[in-house]
């Protein structure tokens, strides 16, 4: 999974995506891999299977990157089917093995004890998710920021097929850090996504004195990310700067860019009067006292969920909290201005709105492939007033000039990009509802299909009503089977996508909120496995009619919903999220036992051990995509767990019917 986030940037999105096709293949190995596995006769060849499944792993990576450099121009993301097709074939062996491991598993090692075949798939399922918390916890304190699973060597060959002039490589809690060269131009990328190079300098010129020109006297500045491609040490060319805080979350990284950065750059990170701060910038602002002049967000698209976070409604107010009166807030996207296409505007017109919902005065500076975005608590400085102060400082720069600035300031493009961006009908953007975020990836699929993307923004005017009424339908039809087969393996299927839905919005809302989530998946993880364990184990040594135990867990399911929404708004700190997993992982780890034992019941063949897990992972297949890619970007957090809640609600009554068949 960190491979293929790398192939698409860190886009969360394809989190889901990889997530869903993870598990789909897994449960066809459920489904299928005992037809295909029956040569398998002795426990001793399980041992071979494991080896081969183990063997897998560094196979897949060496040829998801060969085949993504044979396939995809070098630093471009992929198209999303081709790009899909890819991850399907590089996953799939693995996962429908590890699938067929466990019906194999079940068949080789039920007992003789007089427990029943349920008994004992529930027991698999225990050691199963043991298993998965120790992999886990061990892969991320230990195993993360190596070069697992292959050898240094090899791993620095192969990474440089993808970015050919490597030099140095280095894999952090937060990402996979990249440098190229290119005769005497150093290049940076994290996580695949381009970050900057060393020639790259005329960016820094103009937003840095576009923004100080907006200011009569600035003395303290905030620069958030992106300080090493000359934002600072423009900055610091003005006389009356005192202090600058830089705010870069990785120290790994900056330590890495450090050591290709031209003496000028490095130096003025050694000034006296910068100040480095590795912390997450949202952390930063909510706890800082300072108030500053100047506030610099030199930050990508909101392509991902972590970068979003930073062009929401919450983040701007404490932005404006952070700045004095007659402060300015400034940042710059990358939008193609002369060829507006419907999804970019929809993009940049979310931002807008978002902005104009915290500051008195927001201006919009359009370029070719450029818009800057200058924001104030008060009104802004008269275009005369800007001018007049960028010239009378006399600042030495090598492409900005007082001319560049006056076209900027005064542009044509200004009043045409306002008349578009006024008609767009956009909600604002907030940390749980990523408005930018959708429609951000939404203008990124025009780049391989305008249909495909205007698809996609046609989800966005999807009606949430309409939703609700599909879902009570879909119910409704579940409630009337008749078959009590059936009605296990859809509870079990509900089960497994409650599960990995609310597992995706811990993530992502944990992402939102703290911005550190690869750095705490593991503990994340550990909590929501582990308590998984012990819900387990704890519903294996109960003597009650398994049913009556299922109906109390459905309604504690239903009673976690409405929790999950309580904490949305009354919770921020990290504690509540590693809670919220132990009581996720607890209740869903007691469903599958359970069902197994009603399930099989009265049954001895061992031919449908893998139906149950089967149900279970594709449930939670449809949970991860169906969450990621639509739910939350297109009706937000809150909505995507009431959704959530119906469907557990009216599995009560699903449940209720099942108790009658008996």
């Amino acid at each position: 999974m960190k491979e293929i986030m790398i192939l698409y940037f860190g886009n969360e999105l394809f989190l889901g995506i990889v997530l869903g096709i993870w598990l789909f293949s897994t449960s066809m190995g459920s489904f299928l891999g005992i037809r295909f596995l029956k040569i398998i006769r002795k426990k001793l060849h399980l041992l071979w299977v494991l080896l081969v499944t183990f063997l897998l792993l560094p196979i897949e990576v060496v040829l998801l990157r060969w085949l993504t450099v044979k396939f995809f121009p070098i630093y471009q993301v992929p198209s999303p089917l081709r790009g899909i097709a890819l991850i399907v074939l590089i996953l799939f062996p693995f996962c429908f093995l590890v699938g067929g491991l466990f019906t194999l598993g079940v068949r080789f090692f039920v007992g003789t004890e007089k427990k029943g075949l349920g008994f004992f798939v529930g027991r698999a399922y225990l050691w199963e998710t043991l298993g998965l918390a120790v992999g886990g916890v061990i892969f991320n304190f230990f195993l993360i920021g190596t070069s697992f699973p292959l050898p240094s060597y090899l791993n620095n060959r192969l990474l440089s097929l993808k970015f050919p002039g490597l030099v140095e490589a280095k894999n952090t809690r937060y990402g996979n850090i990249t440098v190229t060269q290119n005769r005497d131009q150093y290049s940076f990328f994290e996580s695949g996504q381009f970050l900057g190079s060393t020639q790259m300098r005329e960016q820094g010129e103009f937003l840095t004195h576009i923004a100080l020109s907006y200011l009569k006297s600035p003395k303290k500045i905030l620069v958030v990310g992106g300080g090493f491609g000359g934002v600072i040490w423009e900055v610091l060319k003005y006389k009356s700067i005192e202090s600058i805080d830089y705010i870069e979350l990785d120290s790994d990284l900056f330590g890495v860019l450090k050591k290709y950065l031209p003496s000028d750059l490095k130096g003025t990170l050694s000034d006296k009067r910068v100040y480095l701060n590795f912390i997450d910038g949202r952390k930063f602002l909510n706890q800082t006292k300072k108030k500053y002049d100047l506030i610099i967000f030199n930050l990508p698209n909101p392509s991902t969920a972590l970068i979003n976070r930073f062009y929401t409604r919450e983040a701007f107010n404490r932005v404006k909290k952070n700045l004095n009166k007659d402060g300015v807030f400034v940042f710059s996207l990358f939008a193609p201005v002369d060829y507006l296409s419907v999804e970019s505007a929809s993009f940049l017109a979310v931002i807008k709105r978002t902005l104009e919902s915290e500051f008195n005065s927001v201006k919009i500076l359009p370029e070719e492939i450029e818009v800057l975005f200058v924001s104030g608590v008060e009104e802004l400085m008269e275009e005369e007033g800007v001018l007049n102060n960028f010239i009378n400082r006399e600042i030495e720069t090598q492409l900005f000039s007082s001319k560049y600035l006056k076209y900027r300031i005064s542009s044509s493009k200004i009043k045409q990009l306002k008349t578009i961006l006024e008609s767009q009908a956009v909600q604002i953007n907030e940390d749980f509802h990523p408005q930018a975020y959708f429609y951000e990836n939404a203008f990124w699929q025009t780049i391989f299909s305008f249909k495909v993307a205007k698809a996609l923004r046609k989800t966005g005017e999807v009606n949430f009503g309409w939703v609700i009424g599909l879902v009570v339908l879909i119910c409704l039809s579940l409630i009337n089977l008749k078959n009590r087969d059936k009605m296990v393996v859809v509870l079990v299927g509900v089960s497994g996508m409650t599960l990995m839905s609310f597992e995706v919005l811990i993530l992502l809302v944990f992402q939102t909120i703290l911005g550190i989530l690869f750095s705490k998946i593991a503990l994340i993880f550990a909590a929501l496995l582990v308590s998984m364990a012990i819900g387990n184990w704890c519903v294996g040594r109960v003597k009650y009619d398994p049913h009556k135990i299922l109906m109390v867990i459905q309604v504690l399911i239903v009673l976690y919903c409405l929790f999950w929404i309580f904490c949305l708004k009354h919770f921020s700190g990290e504690i509540i999220f590693y809670l919220l997993s132990v009581g996720l992982g607890f209740l869903g780890g007691t469903i599958f036992p359970l069902a197994s034992k009603v399930y099989f019941e009265g049954k001895e063949g061992k031919e449908k051990t893998g139906v149950l897990y089967g149900a279970d992972l594709l449930g939670a297949m449809v949970g991860a995509a169906l969450t990621v890619v639509f739910l939350i970007p297109v009706f937000g957090v809150v909505r995507t767990v009431l959704l959530i809640l119906l469907l557990n609600a009216l599995c009560l009554f699903l449940l209720q019917k099942l108790g009658q068949c008996k």
